[in-house]
């Protein structure tokens, strides 16, 4: 019996539905309850949504912060950036 794969989350992330009999877990195709978004802090505005982008583990979430902060913290090194981007600017927070 395979799980379809869908980015770390487990089957009981997702609801359960009526289905036909047979060897394959059935689930709905709607996404996880819960989800995190990066939010910066901006002077003018306080905590804004600036990424694209939600997540659906906490994990996830911070991997792409941590990248993100590594690539601005090279481009600082090379001269590109007058300083880097401070994490304290950055915050990850729960959605429904």
């Amino acid at each position: 019996m395979s799980l379809r794969e869908s980015n770390d989350l487990e089957p009981e992330d997702y609801e359960t539905k009526e289905c036909e009999p047979n060897d394959e877990p059935c689930f709905d195709d709607e996404p996880p309850k819960h989800q995190f978004i990066i939010q910066t802090y901006t002077i003018c505005d306080g905590w804004i949504e600036t990424w694209d982008q939600y997540f659906n583990t906490f994990a996830d979430a911070v991997n792409a912060l941590d990248n993100f902060l590594a690539e601005i913290q090279e481009d600082y090194e090379l001269g590109y950036l007058s300083e880097p981007y401070d994490r304290e600017d950055y915050r990850i927070k729960l959605v429904n």
